[in-house]
């Protein structure tokens, strides 16, 4: 292992690339270290940073390296990736969203705000940053901004189960009892087998009759 490290170091090659480099020499000096689905992520992370090389203003390309950085964690140069593509396209939807809920990841919740507003304001059809913005409002507290986002993307989309759930929690918190249970009766329609909301509406109607 040393062998290999050393002789990383003694590469003349970016930063950025060292890491998958450095996993290349292991799995070939250790095959028995091989992890396909570890081994795939490197060849894409190779591929697109050659793509990149070739077109640095491909914003999908930067999008798909982003995302292979933020899954294996490496969140700075990540981040870097999102906003090199925002920068090149402010209108991608797609990269202000990753970039959300990268943020939202190293807690940075407040952060996280603005580039969901940003998605949304970029497609309005795309109905993760709705759920996302409305799940990140009711963890700060702000329970009827939370509900005016949820309530908005039912407008988009009428028969996502999701969408009932997180609404029927911010009428809860608000303490509007009779319409979470309307909500959580809607979304349990929409979706029969789903534990979680059933639970919570079983919940709620018990908290509701143990105020009557």
């Amino acid at each position: 292992m040393n062998d290999i490290l050393k002789f990383v170091t003694n590469l003349r090659i970016e930063p950025s690339m060292i890491f998958p480099v450095l996993a290349f020499l292991i799995f070939w000096r250790f095959p028995q270290l091989l992890c396909v689905q570890w081994w795939k992520l490197c060849v894409k992370e190779l591929s697109y940073r050659k793509a990149l090389l070739a077109n640095p203003h491909d914003v999908k390309t930067l999008e798909n390296l982003g995302d292979i950085l933020y899954g294996t964690k490496r969140f700075t140069q990540a981040e870097d990736a999102y906003r090199k593509a925002l920068k090149i396209d402010p209108t991608s939807a797609q990269a202000h969203f990753e970039l959300a809920c990268l943020l939202c990841d190293t807690k940075r919740d407040k952060e996280a705000e603005i580039p969901l507003l940003e998605a949304i304001k970029c497609d309005a059809n795309f109905i993760n940053p709705y759920i996302k913005l409305g799940l990140l409002l009711m963890n700060l507290q702000r329970y009827g901004e939370a509900e005016n986002i949820f309530r908005r993307a039912i407008e988009r989309e009428p028969n996502e189960p999701l969408l009932y759930s997180g609404l029927a929690i911010t009428l809860e918190k608000q303490k509007r009892f009779d319409e979470a249970i309307n909500v959580y009766e809607r979304a349990i329609k929409l979706n029969p087998t789903d534990a979680t909301i059933y639970n919570h509406y079983v919940s709620i109607i018990t908290t509701s009759c143990a105020l009557m």
